[in-house]
């Protein structure tokens, strides 16, 4: 039996990830001097992604990778504790509706890797609905309290993306 093991009698299949697309966006947040007061971060646009059907969203920590592309500190689970996601996102249902449909999630949700930081963990991905797309330029990250980093502390949030490439209501352009 193909994709199949054999544990103490009991016939188990192998959970892998098959990804054909993804896409890491890289939100930093910029330290200030005296801590950064500011608590919410909108995402710049990701062009890449834009109109692109999302499949899945998962978040990285500090515990599973070491700085980021842009050589900045990955956020630890502890600061982002207190960190909500919304995404402004289509309604594929009506493809002429965009709304905040995913609110002050708990970014922590989206984490599903268990490492050796023992951080939270999803033991499932999140995935979105067919035919879903972020409107990443509307969507944010919330952090309560703020997140008080200080002036050359920056900070980086992980959120990789998986994609396919199938236009999502291409006759719409989203600004």
């Amino acid at each position: 039996m193909s994709g199949a093991i054999l544990v103490k009698g009991i016939n188990t299949k192998i959970m892998c990830i098959k990804r054909q697309r993804t896409y890491l966006i890289e939100s930093v947040i910029q330290g200030a001097t005296g801590g950064n007061t500011n608590g919410q971060f909108n995402f710049s646009p990701q062009y890449q992604l834009q109109n692109l059907q999302h499949l899945s969203i998962e978040l990285y920590t500090a515990g599973d990778v070491g700085n980021s592309p842009q050589g900045n500190t990955v956020a630890t689970a502890a600061q982002l504790k207190g960190c909500y996601l919304t995404l402004y996102i289509n309604d594929p249902n009506n493809l002429n509706s965009e709304g905040q449909f995913i609110q002050q999630l708990p970014i922590l949700d989206l984490h599903y890797i268990q490492n050796a930081a023992n951080d939270p963990f999803s033991r499932t991905r999140f995935e979105f609905a067919p035919g879903i797309t972020v409107i990443w330029e509307k969507s944010y990250i919330q952090f309560n309290p703020a997140f008080g980093n200080t002036a050359g502390d920056n900070i980086s949030v992980l959120l990789n993306v998986d994609y396919a490439n199938v236009a999502v209501n291409p006759a719409k352009a989203t600004p």
